[in-house]
């Protein structure tokens, strides 16, 4: 991570609007960016590079915990499998490949319209 700033991703929706969390990301140095609530699902970069990768991780990971028989995982064992996983996907190359993925980088608007089969 570089610079003072954070940036967060939002969909619209109207329940992450309240004053008390604009306020902690002001304090924080946290920018939301507030994506249409009935488009988000379009523009997901972690969806893309990062969601998908660790769901496929963590159901190899569990199907190996299977084949030595372990059929009952704890919470310990949960939290051990997912975050040897999530450790070798939430890395910065699937991060900045996600936000190519949803093309949302380089910033190109005309692309992210097209996506949405919008006109202006």
């Amino acid at each position: 991570l570089t610079g003072p700033y954070r940036l967060l991703i939002l969909n619209g929706y109207e329940s992450h609007h309240l004053a008390d969390f604009e306020r902690y990301c002001k304090e924080n140095k946290i920018i939301t960016l507030y994506m249409p609530a009935y488009v988000s699902y379009l523009l997901q970069p972690l969806d893309i590079g990062c969601f998908r990768p660790l769901k496929k991780a963590y159901s190899r990971e569990i199907e190996h915990l299977i084949r030595y028989f372990i059929t009952y995982i704890s919470k310990t064992k949960f939290f051990s499998a997912f975050y040897a996983v999530f450790k070798v996907t939430f890395i910065e190359s699937n991060i900045q490949g996600g936000f190519r993925g949803a093309r949302l980088t380089p910033l190109n608007l005309e692309t992210i319209i097209l996506k949405l089969n919008m006109q202006l």
